[in-house]
């Protein structure tokens, strides 16, 4: 893995070390990272030539911190945490304190200052990772339970909308004909059912829920299947 870099005076992560992250392939990342920029939900990061491990000149694009956890979600977001730890262990790396003279009372008071600074950003970096950890970065996926329809639109695939990803699902024996999960994937912890409608003679309706663990399961196998193989859902 490759360390974090300064592009344009900001600090970024290539998309190989996104790969490398969520065990990935990297063109697929680099993919994701194209498609992305295209529909304006991250801007185009600048792509440039590094030499790897083989000593071999290879493309890659430079990745800024908050575009990398809108890629990190929509590949894998139950890595969102670990690409979190990684950002902290990369910036922790990048700095290299020296010494300050304690003799000038003016560097000492800025040694102090700067203490204080890097502490308060610690504390605030802990709170982004509670943060990001909950909210799948910038993403509109909740941490609760979402409906089918809520996720197909959080999810950038083109030509996925809910009617195509019901008949998906129920083409993949997910789901049964009534939209009813199978009891396996309910056991998995991947859908639920919720009551949603109560109708006058007491009647209660339900409706197919995925749940956190889903959301990330089913992300998953969907841009596998569709987006990295450079297809459309039928």
């Amino acid at each position: 893995m490759t360390n974090m870099i300064l592009t344009n005076n900001e600090l970024t992560m290539s998309h190989i070390d996104i790969a490398e992250l969520v065990g990935s392939r990297a063109d697929s990342v680099k993919r994701t990272v194209d498609r992305l920029a295209e529909k304006g939900v991250i801007q185009l990061p600048p792509l440039v030539d590094v030499k790897n491990s083989k000593n071999q000149l290879v493309k890659e694009y430079r990745i800024n911190k908050r575009d990398s956890y809108v890629v990190v979600a929509q590949l894998s977001p139950e890595f969102t945490a670990k690409l979190v730890d990684r950002w902290q262990e990369l910036e922790s790396k990048q700095a290299t304190p020296q010494l300050p003279d304690f003799t000038n009372p003016a560097i000492a008071a800025r040694a102090w200052a700067d203490e204080v600074e890097a502490k308060q950003k610690a504390i605030a970096t802990i709170k982004e990772k509670d943060k990001l950890i909950v909210a799948v970065a910038d993403l509109n996926i909740r941490a609760g339970d979402v409906s089918v329809s809520e996720f197909a639109k959080n999810l950038a695939i083109k030509g996925l909308g809910r009617n195509n990803l019901f008949r998906w699902l129920k083409a993949r024996g997910y789901l049964m004909a009534n939209t009813e999960p199978y009891q396996p994937y309910v056991d998995r912890g991947y859908f639920v059912r919720k009551p949603y409608e109560e109708k006058v003679n007491g009647e209660v309706k339900y409706k197919t829920m995925l749940t956190p663990r889903g959301c990330a399961w089913l992300s998953k196998i969907l841009h596998a299947e569709f987006e990295l193989n450079g297809q459309e859902v039928a």
